[in-house]
């Protein structure tokens, strides 16, 4: 497996530097008034690669995995299959997480949430990039599908940088603010509940019964990181619903006549 995901992982975080260097330099051609380069440069970086693999999730998870042998199995038939035909997803996002973790903290100046989450996604990838029984079964949709509601998000956080930008298109910031709601709610919490309920009682299972050793003590931090991603998802599901209930209501409440 070894030989398979390294080579990947190498060649997204090389092609996502070369990506941000280019980005960077049109960026500080523009010469856009009170935007800073480094984190519009970013953001040009991650909805790029977002939509790569977006596009691999859809592909693996609606194409590939339903002709594998596991796809009518139960639950617990799904976690031993090593399932070599969905690593790609693994390999890549460990990729962008090695170069997004100190891009993240020496050039953009992250939130500490932000560097936690990426520190957690490496931990929670390598399992399955590296080992035999890797829960693949689920990664084309976790890894994959589920970066496709951050497109819209890319392009909301680039109009929050730029409050100019909010005045002078307001409509499109709202766009990009329901659009980026919706695709969060329905692919992160709707079609994301089951396959998340099953994965972590799949990943439990998998750790109780190991052996007790290192791994085993791995397996523990893994899960319990799994799971602090799942019930991340949430939070964010609820800040979101309060942004889009606020949106609604101020767009339907009249507004004072003097």
């Amino acid at each position: 497996m070894e030989r398979t995901v390294l080579p990947v992982i190498l060649v997204v975080a090389v092609s996502c530097s070369v990506v941000y260097s280019i980005a960077l330099k049109v960026v500080q051609l523009m010469a856009i008034q009170n935007v800073r380069s480094e984190k519009l440069a970013y953001q040009i970086t991650n909805a790029l690669f977002n939509l790569c693999i977006g596009l691999i999730g859809l592909y693996l998870e609606y194409q590939v995995l339903p002709k594998l042998p596991s796809y009518l199995g139960t639950s617990v038939d799904r976690i031993p299959w090593n399932h070599e035909e969905l690593y790609l997803v693994s390999a890549m996002q460990l990729g962008y997480q090695f170069w997004a973790i100190p891009t993240g903290i020496f050039a953009v100046g992250e939130s500490i949430t932000m560097i936690f989450h990426h520190f957690a996604v490496v931990i929670s990838t390598s399992l399955s990039g590296f080992m035999t029984v890797g829960f693949r079964y689920y990664t084309p949709f976790f890894y994959g599908v589920m970066e496709l509601s951050s497109l819209p998000l890319a392009v909301m956080n680039a109009f929050k940088d730029q409050p100019e930008w909010i005045k002078r298109y307001p409509g499109v910031f709202d766009v990009s603010r329901v659009v980026f709601a919706v695709s969060f709610l329905v692919i992160r919490v709707w079609m994301c509940f089951f396959r998340w309920t099953a994965f972590l009682r799949d990943n439990f299972i998998f750790f109780y019964t190991a052996e007790m050793g290192y791994f085993k003590l791995y397996l523990m931090i893994q899960c319990s990181l799994a799971f602090f991603l799942a019930t991340l998802q949430i939070y964010w599901a609820t800040l979101i619903v309060k942004g889009l209930v606020k949106l609604v209501g101020g767009k339907i409440t009249p507004k004072k006549q003097d």
